[in-house]
C-alpha cells in the first residue's frame, strides 16, 4: 500500500493570483489606507502618505530576511531594544540536598578530580606500573620514520 507523503509543507498556498493570503492582505491594507488618506489629506501629504505606507506595506508582503518574514524581524528588533540585556544571577540561599548511599558515591566520583578520602584508589598502582613502564622502555624512530619501542639499557 502506498501513500503520498506532503512535500513543501513550509511554502504557503499562492491564493490571489501570485500572492499568498498573507501577502495580498498586507498589499490590500496599504492600498486601503491610502485610498482613504486621499479624501482627508492635502494632496502633496497624501503623496507623501502613499509612499511611506506603500512601502511599509510591501515590505511586509515581500522581504524575507534569513528566512524569517519582516513582521517577525520588526517584532524581534523591538523587543531586542525595549527589553533589558542584563542579565544578574544572585544566588540565594539554597542548600543542596545532600544525597545517602550508592547514588552519592556516584556523584562524588563523577564529579571529584581527586581520589576520595579514606578510600584506596586503583589509579596510584596504575600510575607507579606506568612510571616503571616508561623507566624501563623508550619509544624511538627509527630513519624511515616508523616508531618502535624497546627496552632501554643504561650503561652508567
Amino acid at each position: 500500500m502506498h501513500f503520498q507523503v506532503p512535500q513543501f509543507i513550509d511554502i504557503e498556498d499562492k491564493i490571489i493570483g501570485p500572492l499568498t493570503i498573507k501577502q495580498f492582505l498586507y498589499v490590500a491594507t496599504g492600498f486601503l489606507a491610502s485610498f482613504f488618506s486621499f479624501f482627508i489629506l492635502n494632496f502633496y501629504f497624501w503623496i507623501i502618505f502613499t509612499i511611506f505606507v506603500g512601502a511599509i506595506s510591501v515590505a511586509f508582503a515581500f522581504i524575507r530576511y534569513n528566512g524569517r518574514s519582516f513582521l517577525t524581524l520588526i517584532t524581534s528588533v523591538i523587543n531586542y531594544y525595549w527589553r533589558p540585556r542584563i542579565y544578574i544571577w544572585k544566588k540565594k540561599g539554597v542548600k543542596p540536598v545532600k544525597q545517602k548511599g550508592l547514588s552519592n558515591l556516584k556523584l562524588r566520583l563523577d564529579t571529584s578530580s581527586k581520589p576520595l578520602k579514606g578510600e584506596k584508589s586503583f589509579m596510584i598502582p596504575f600510575l607507579q606500573r606506568m612510571k616503571k613502564l616508561k623507566n624501563e622502555y623508550e619509544v624511538f624512530r627509527k630513519s624511515t620514520g616508523e616508531r618502535e619501542v624497546a627496552r632501554r639499557v643504561d650503561y652508567r
